[in-house]
């Protein structure tokens, strides 16, 4: 279906009056960009809501405020704009199909590791000597596993992932780790998210990859219901989160067993370790690419 993408450009002084006026007008599915509200988030930074704002988004500080709302095409849009500065106004005809589809444009195959490629599951590849196809379809969850912390992943579990392994993945996503510790030979693998979406997501790629057999999903907490003892746990999240389940993961690996971490921002690998430490965990490895880290630590 195409819609019409009305963008409107104003200042913090005006903002909050016309988002009332256009409520009034029956306007309530508005995206409202707002600077002023980045400096509160970037204050919550003692929380794990985020570990890292791209300079694009800095840059937004200084911008104007705006508002975009959508109308089916062909839409009256006079009675809804009357009496609005037409400068302020731009109006652009969008597809919803692009909406969902554009960023696969930019998804093609990527050897992410020696042994790793990956693909978007509409694409074809041919695999050359040693090398294994993981076929994706991000769907609505996070990523498409050519992120530096998913390489960093793969490249610690390829050496310490031994066959016949149980494996948990705290926080799947779309499920790329389980799928390639299932290609590597675990045993047994549990899958798990706080995101049904991402559940449904990484269920859908585990079977396109053919190993569902070894892999079972589960919407959970790491934290409270889960009933699994692992020898590999591996948790692609973010410092904050790392550091918060240490303890839990302890919990659900055998003695010995190795918890693999990542998506740890640079300057923050310090305390992940220190964390790792506390809770029982010997620190056997660590890699960096650009500003990110992923650290394998024993328990002991």
């Amino acid at each position: 279906m195409k819609y019409q993408e009305i963008t409107i450009q104003t200042n913090v002084e005006t903002l909050d009056a016309l988002i009332l006026q256009l409520e009034d007008r029956g306007i309530t599915d508005l995206i409202v960009n707002d600077p002023r509200e980045l400096p509160e988030l970037m204050e919550n930074k003692e929380t794990y809501h985020w570990d890292y704002i791209d300079e694009s988004v800095i840059r937004e500080l200084s911008a104007d405020p705006s508002i975009i709302f959508y109308r089916e095409e062909g839409s009256d849009l006079s009675s809804l704009l009357d009496g609005l500065d037409p400068s302020d106004i731009s109006v652009k005809a969008v597809d919803d199909q692009d909406w969902l589809h554009r960023w696969k444009d930019y998804f093609e195959p990527a050897l992410i590791t020696a042994r790793f490629v990956v693909k978007p599951a509409w694409s074809s590849y041919t695999a050359g000597p040693g090398e294994q196809v993981i076929d994706m379809d991000p769907g609505m969850a996070f990523g498409t596993g050519t992120h530096a912390t998913t390489r960093l992943c793969l490249k610690l579990m390829e050496k310490y992932l031994k066959p016949g392994d149980r494996v948990m993945d705290v926080g799947t996503g779309t499920g790329i780790l389980s799928i390639a510790a299932a290609m590597l030979g675990s045993g047994d693998v549990l899958a798990v998210d706080i995101d049904p979406q991402a559940v449904a997501v990484a269920r859908e790629n585990i079977i396109k990859n053919h190993v569902d057999a070894v892999i079972h999903t589960a919407l959970a907490d790491l934290t409270d219901g889960v009933d699994f003892q692992a020898d590999v746990v591996v948790a692609n999240l973010m410092a904050d989160l790392v550091i918060r389940l240490s303890d839990s993961v302890k919990e659900h690996l055998a003695e010995k067993g190795i918890y693999i971490s990542s998506g740890i921002i640079q300057g923050k690998e310090i305390s992940v370790r220190s964390a790792l430490e506390s809770s029982g965990f010997q620190v056997v490895e660590s890699l960096q690419e650009d500003e990110w880290w992923a650290i394998a630590a024993k328990r002991l």
